[in-house]
């Protein structure tokens, strides 16, 4: 026992030397045990910086993990109510008139909450966008006493640490259906009749489409993706590496109408600006750029680019800086052309590069920063088919065949461009197309695509001729005389030699990684027994490892103006997830939370739907456990576009509000209801919709019902319940101390 004593009064003895030279009087001295066994730093402010505690022994109560911060804020939290608060969830806003978002070192995620004596507090980041400089964050702080001032420490400026954010030990009751995956947490809820679905995805109603690219992008730590909803809202939403949050849901254009041949791609200019291209399905060109580097918050002004007779379109730039915009045109859609730009704004006059001149070609372009790739299949009425190349060495001037290095003149046509495969089967459909460390051109392309006997093949240049082998069997999932559409694949731009596809499995298509040595080897199975088909797989343009490629899941495809489905993201880590509450089940789910409550509580709830008109999804209330007589609060949307029915229930009479005119349902936005004595505030993103009286909150559950009449999706991002005083504590953000 003397040595241990010795050993800790040594470093105390170092301690406070090394606290006198650097006259540091914040040191806080190590603590000690009875037996005299050393503690951890707790606030020291040391050589280099604030050191905390991260985590104990459990056995000894000796710190076994430290981090460093360089910078502390004192939050002070004054109770205003009169009562003692115990583990009350506190809200802390950041915006730049009260914090340096620039000291957080990695991205918001190194932060972390104490109470006065340096113990670890639970917290949840609801909220963290650096670019636009806002944050809200939940603390739940141990004692507040009535009428008093409590003080805790924010700690943040650490390049390495991990996020410690954490619904569950932050509230009361909270899901974010993380846990498990895409399955229903059955410690958290009770499902009393139906079912209901959980899906991991970053985009509950979201499609991407063939013949544009790229529709995702990484650059300088965010992946930026742009999708069509089912109801023709055009999105942009981005997915920080660094915080590893999602954000945005920016609605670029609405087409208002379902079709997801209506898209577009995404590419990053050279001041960091995002530049997005969309069209219509055989109509208006359009295109904008954002107003600042790295922010999909706000953009310039929406531009027509063509009025009319376009479809599709992609992206590439050359080493020179020009970046050339491919697209379909002409009433009798049989030419791609393009124009051309140095900034995304000026663009030059359209240049026709293929021309067919009676059938509807469709075609990909790539290049290498100088030579320019481009290859294309046609459908004539009778059937997709043929695959054809030509290409420029010289980014545009001059054109080439490559099996005979001839002169060709533009348009392209199947007569110049050399042709690659010649259809046998029932058709044949260009998927994908990049160029390989060598410059060389790979095709990746669907064969038999009118037949439930599809495959996935590639062809790939290897400098003197095309090399041909088939990957895996594809899904027919929409059936068409000329065009059937088959899950897919895609070509790692990194590495063509691997291949993400969507296999047929069954009844079903799984996604399904394969690489190339000689022969085609499965390396890798993302999916198995979906419940839904997997059809568009697509890679990240420059993507990093954390969200390599997306894919489009379906749960309903008649038509290409008629279908529902969602996008997940690869590794699936990334990908966040929601519980889907729908009107297609024969018996309609019903959920209840394990969990009773009583007052004074909050239920706060995120939801966004798949139209802005749907009946009786009730997707935020609380009722008595099986007993819908007793209902302390209830939130549902009832047939008109962008209103809400709020209501309570007391031994079966009701006291509602019905038609509460609201922001558009389509968004994600945060709902809740308070129960202050025998009064339900319902609110929508703070502001208050309505106040009704006559509800009892006693004994209830948190409650989740699909509603007898429901036809559309609600998506619910998360759900939480957490104490409530009023007036809730004030909180103030203190001054900023470095180390």
């Amino acid at each position: 026992m003397r040595g241990r004593h010795s050993y800790g009064k040594m470093h105390w003895l170092i301690a406070k030397l090394l606290a006198e030279q650097r006259k540091n009087r914040n040191l806080a001295f190590l603590a000690r045990t009875g037996t005299g066994d050393m503690l951890a730093y707790k606030l020291f402010k040391g050589l280099g910086g604030w050191v905390i505690c991260m985590a104990r022994s459990p056995v000894t109560g000796l710190c076994i993990r430290r981090a460093t911060f360089q910078y502390r804020r004192r939050v002070t939290i004054t109770e205003l109510s009169g009562s003692d608060l115990s583990d009350y969830q506190v809200r802390i806003d950041l915006d730049a008139t009260n914090f340096d978002f620039s000291h957080f070192l990695n991205e918001g995620k190194d932060l972390r909450f104490t109470d006065a004596n340096g113990n670890l507090l639970p917290y949840w980041v609801e909220k963290m966008d650096i670019a636009a400089q806002q944050a809200t964050i939940w603390v739940k702080v141990p004692s507040i006493p009535a009428n008093s001032t409590t003080y805790i420490y924010m700690y943040y400026g650490n390049e390495e640490i991990a996020s410690a954010s954490d619904i569950d030990q932050t509230f009361i009751f909270a899901d974010d259906f993380t846990s498990p995956p895409e399955s229903l947490n059955t410690t958290k809820w009770n499902l009393v009749q139906g079912d209901v679905d959980v899906r991991q995805c970053f985009a509950p109603n979201g499609a991407t489409e063939w013949w544009f690219k790229p529709v995702a992008i990484y650059y300088n730590g965010k992946t930026y993706i742009i999708y069509i909803r089912s109801d023709g809202l055009l999105k942009v939403i981005e997915y920080n590496h660094h915080t590893e949050k999602w954000s945005g849901g920016v609605t670029l254009h609405d087409f208002g109408s379902t079709n997801d041949h209506q898209m577009g791609a995404l590419w990053v200019l050279s001041d960091g600006r995002l530049l997005a291209i969309y069209t219509a399905h055989h109509g208006a060109l359009y295109y904008r750029r954002t107003q600042n580097p790295e922010d999909i918050t706000s953009w310039e002004t929406e531009n027509v680019l063509e009025t009319d007779e376009c479809s599709y379109g992609q992206l590439i730039q050359l080493n020179d800086g020009t970046i050339i915009l491919f697209y379909r045109y002409n009433v009798d859609y049989e030419k791609w052309c393009w124009r051309t730009s140095t900034d995304g704004k000026m663009w030059s006059v359209r240049t026709t590069i293929i021309d067919l001149g009676g059938s509807r070609p469709y075609g990909y372009i790539a290049t290498d920063g100088l030579a320019i790739h481009i290859t294309f299949c046609y459908n004539d009425g009778s059937k997709m088919q043929n695959i054809y190349h030509a290409y420029s060495p010289d980014g545009g001037s001059t054109w080439k065949r490559l099996s005979d290095g001839a002169t060709i003149s533009l348009p392209l046509n199947t007569t110049n461009a050399d042709l690659v495969y010649q259809t046998t089967t029932s058709g044949t459909r260009i998927t994908d197309f990049v160029l390989d460390e060598s410059g060389h051109p790979v095709i990746l392309f669907d064969d038999d695509i009118n037949t439930d006997s599809g495959a996935l093949k590639r062809a790939k240049w290897n400098g003197s001729e095309w090399e041909f082998s088939t990957i895996g069997n594809l899904l027919r999932f929409r059936v068409n005389s000329s065009a059937s559409y088959q899950s897919s694949g895609a070509l790692d731009p990194k590495n063509p030699d691997r291949v993400i596809i969507a296999e047929k499995v069954n009844d079903v298509s799984e996604i399904r990684e394969y690489k190339f040595n000689g022969a085609w080897n499965l390396v890798k199975e993302y999916t198995n027994n979906s419940a839904y088909a997997n059809v568009r797989p697509r890679f990240v343009y420059n993507y990093a490892n954390e969200l390599q490629f997306i894919n489009f899941q379906i749960t309903k495809y008649n038509e290409y103006n008629d279908w529902s489905g969602y996008l997940r993201c690869y590794p699936t880590d990334s990908c966040p997830s929601v519980l889907v509450l729908t009107g297609t089940s024969g018996t309609r789910g019903l959920i209840e939370s394990v969990k009773s409550f009583g007052y004074p509580i909050v239920l706060e709830c995120s939801v966004s739907f798949q139209t802005n008109s749907h009946r009786y999804l009730h997707f935020c209330g609380m009722r008595k456990s099986l007993d819908f007589s007793e209902i302390a609060g209830d939130m549902f949307p009832e047939r008109n576009e962008n209103k809400l029915t709020c209501q309570v229930r007391k031994e079966g009479v009701t006291n509602k509000a019905s038609y509460i005119p609201v922001e558009d349902l389509r968004d994600e936005r945060k709902y809740a209801i308070k129960w202050i004595g025998d009064k339900s505030e319902f609110y929508q993103d703070d502001s208050l919709l309505t106040s009704l009286t006559g509800a009892t909150l006693t004994d209830q559950v948190v409650f989740l019902y699909e509603g007898p009449y429901s036809r559309e999706e609600c998506y619910v991002h998360w759900i939480r319940v957490r104490k409530y005083t009023e007036p809730e504590p004030s909180v103030s953000i203190g001054a900023e101390e470095s180390a």
